[in-house]
């Protein structure tokens, strides 16, 4: 009951290029085709959205896209990672086991115009949201996982980074196609959603990464318990530069070294995220020592 109370408060929001598609699909004659691919991508991200519940993240906005779709919470977005892997993976396995389930009826039971399409839309749906890009959910997964060992900000940009070249050369090739075949535009449109969707991406990846680490503080005292990560570094690193290294779940400590690899003292993630806030994410670990030390 509980589920369908938070699922009723969910604002349904459709994309542009969405609005633009769904009555030109209708106008050549494909309505029933549309139809179909948008109900099998509300039950791509029901998928997502419960196990969103499941781990007691609420969403307050569902946004429809060609593809797939984004959900939206109030607050910023950051799961642990072996969450968001699990909260990623659940919609292209739930739309290719539609399309399997599907296929089966189609293959032993019976054979029908609605449940071909079905079979294909899912599987389509399924398979191009593993693809490695951001924000697809493959995108998500890998960065999760990359994450454990590169840390979040480094995993972003890095999956950012091959979004970016993947979706200018799948440009340049839907366009010599569409030039050549007189047909591949759909591939120029799917890519530059992907390209700004990305850019999207890459804008919010500080202001998640400052809610993670300044939440860090709340989740320590609830678990009581939490794994270190010790870091060595120059008394001329900047906090902005430290915080690269840092790694999800984890509470940071860094030792402070000046130039001859002499210990000057240590910095615990605490002291850092007060420093951040106060003085800025310029500021040095020698200044921070400095200002500890007063």
């Amino acid at each position: 009951m509980l589920i369908f109370k938070r699922l009723r408060k969910i604002k349904l929001k459709i994309n542009l290029l969405l609005l633009i598609l769904i009555p030109l699909y209708f106008y050549l004659g494909h309505g029933i085709e549309i139809a179909v691919c948008l109900i099998s991508i509300l039950l791509h991200e029901l998928s997502h959205i419960l196990f969103c519940i499941k781990y007691e993240l609420e969403i307050k906005e569902l946004e429809l896209f060609p593809f797939g779709s984004v959900a939206r919470s109030d607050k910023s977005i950051w799961f642990k990672p072996n969450q968001e892997i699990i909260i990623a993976a659940a919609g292209p396995v739930v739309s290719l086991l539609i399309s399997l389930f599907f296929f089966l009826i189609y293959s032993l039971v019976y054979q029908n115009y609605i449940i071909s399409i079905l079979i294909k839309a899912n599987f389509i749906i399924g398979m191009f949201n593993l693809l490695p890009f951001l924000p697809l959910d493959g995108g998500r997964i890998i960065r999760a996982f990359l994450s454990k060992f590169i840390g979040f900000k480094p995993a972003t940009r890095r999956l950012i980074m091959l979004t970016y070249i993947s979706t200018i050369l799948a440009v340049i090739i839907g366009v010599v196609i569409f030039i050549k075949y007189n047909y591949g535009l759909y591939i120029v449109l799917i890519s530059i959603f992907l390209f700004l969707a990305a850019r999207k991406e890459s804008k919010m990846v500080a202001f998640i990464f400052m809610y993670d680490i300044i939440g860090k503080k709340a989740e320590v005292l609830k678990q009581k318990v939490m794994k270190t990560h010790l870091l060595v570094a120059l008394k001329t690193v900047t906090a902005m530069e430290i915080t690269k290294c840092f790694l999800p779940q984890k509470y940071h400590i860094i030792i402070v070294i000046d130039n001859n690899c002499n210990c000057m003292g240590k910095i615990h993630e605490n002291d850092l995220v007060n420093g951040i806030v106060q003085y800025g994410i310029y500021i040095t670990l020698e200044e921070l020592l400095i200002t500890k030390e007063k």
